[in-house]
């Protein structure tokens, strides 16, 4: 059996033996059988995972660099023939984790790649609509991008030295005839917390002075900025009410007059930011059938749709989001490790923003996962980083390790793809955490970075 290496071979034999140890009251037939089946285990494994490998030669693109200052872009020619072979109006960039550097820069350089050769001219981050929008008016005015950019945009990027690079060459973009057009999609305010939050408040007021009583606009200001009275759920049914009846006006506005579409996607999204708070404060491992954990994804996903069909009907979008909220078809997934087997669960009652735009746009939407074999991610919350261990020897990790590359590209799209990657594997581009199912349901191309380092914040 030339394909069993000498490793394999010796770890075959190191079990056989502690298996004829512990097993020493079987008969001599019955201990080399166990022998045999030993080795067997260990080398077809070892056979599965070289086959694969060796089927992938013909279709795994090699990535020269992930370094943002790079733009040498012969590397990515690949990409721009596949956005011109489906059309591609909107390339979704995803992250693992929020904490992964290593991925901040490659998404920082395709960035660049798309904007100076693929004809996209806006990047919509997981960030605020209100905020973002806002964030670009300012933009446009003052001509700081990058101070702009950090009141409308959650830290966790743009407070990274990661992202520095990019926001350098935002800025540079404004004295250029196409400016990378700041945007955002999230139902939450997320700029400068509740300063923000009061802003928009106010100014949605005034646009329906006479809507409510003076109670009510004082409780829509909590549950807008969700003050911490009204996070716990306590009146839920009165505060959902009152959403409603909002959500019910500007249907009514937006129908009459087309001004105020833009104001019924930002009410909606204060509505499903308190329904999302109020199941994010459940425990997701009670696994409660009756809690929604896809409000805020659903209204993400209509927000951008919203966005593609009026205000960037006939441009092309950049987005950047974790990679959850930019896949589709979850429910098909399934962990392969038992202890987070409450994911399963929560999995199969997720919609996500990613399922919204993929039923509007179909092809025309190109969703990019990132995975690694091994490396760091930084904890967001603490800022401390943690080991992401290596990846399972079966996994689509392990089999592009294979190959020495840092850096890899495989299009799940690919009709020249073999069959396996067609099927179900084990990957983990979703919390660096090993789910099996079919890929090629979830998402378009799958970017391989073999040792993940995390961000660093300033």
């Amino acid at each position: 059996m030339p394909w069993v290496s000498r490793y394999n071979l010796k770890q075959a034999a190191g079990t056989a033996f502690k298996l004829a140890v512990s097993l020493s009251r079987l008969n001599y037939t019955k201990l080399v059988l166990l022998v045999l089946i030993a080795i067997l285990q260990f080398s077809c494994t070892s056979r599965e995972v070289i086959e694969k490998r060796n089927s992938l030669k013909p279709v795994l693109m090699s990535i020269n660099s992930i370094d943002p200052k790079d733009e040498d872009f012969s590397d990515l020619q690949f990409l721009k023939k596949i956005i011109d072979r489906d059309s591609v109006q909107v390339v979704m960039l995803g992250e693992a984790s929020h904490g992964d550097g290593s991925t901040f820069l490659a998404k920082s350089r395709l960035i660049k790649f798309l904007h100076k050769e693929a004809g996209f001219d806006v990047l919509a981050f997981e960030s605020g609509l209100y905020d973002c929008t806002s964030g670009w008016e300012r933009i446009k005015q003052s001509g700081k991008y990058y101070e702009e950019i950090r009141r409308a945009v959650f830290p966790l990027w743009v407070g990274t030295k990661e992202c520095e690079d990019l926001l350098d060459y935002l800025q540079s973009t404004l004295t250029t005839p196409r400016p990378l057009e700041l945007s955002g999609f999230d139902s939450q305010i997320t700029g400068y917390g509740h300063q923000n939050c009061r802003v928009f408040c106010e100014e949605l007021m005034k646009l329906t002075p006479d809507l409510l009583t003076q109670r009510e606009e004082n409780l829509f200001v909590k549950l807008a900025c969700l003050e911490e009275e009204v996070e716990d759920g306590t009146n839920k049914t009165y505060n959902t009410s009152l959403l409603d009846k909002m959500c019910l006006k500007f249907d009514s506005l937006a129908a009459l007059d087309g001004k105020y579409g833009y104001w019924k996607q930002l009410v909606y999204g204060v509505r499903a930011t308190f329904k999302s708070t109020i199941a994010y404060n459940t425990n997701p491992e009670a696994v409660n059938p009756d809690i929604d954990f896809s409000e805020r994804d659903r209204q993400m996903g209509s927000n951008l749709v919203w966005l593609l069909n009026n205000k960037y009907k006939n441009r092309k979008v950049i987005v950047w989001a974790a990679s959850f909220h930019n896949s589709r078809n979850l429910r098909e997934m399934k962990t392969y490790n038992d202890s987070l087997s409450f994911v399963n669960s929560v999995y199969k009652k997720t919609s996500t923003m990613g399922d919204v735009v993929y039923k509007a746009l179909g092809n025309k939407m190109y969703s990019i996962l990132f995975t690694s074999y091994n490396g760091t991610s930084s904890n967001v919350i603490s800022t401390g980083s943690s080991d992401i261990e290596d990846a399972g020897e079966k996994s689509f990790e392990n089999i592009l390790k294979g190959f020495g590359n840092e850096y890899s590209y495989i299009d799940l799209r690919n009709p020249q793809n073999p069959d396996w990657i067609k099927q179900e594997f084990i990957s983990r581009p979703l919390g660096h955490k090993e789910m099996i199912g079919r890929w090629s349901n979830v998402a378009d191309g799958i970017f391989y970075i073999e040792e993940m380092k995390h961000s660093n914040f300033y």
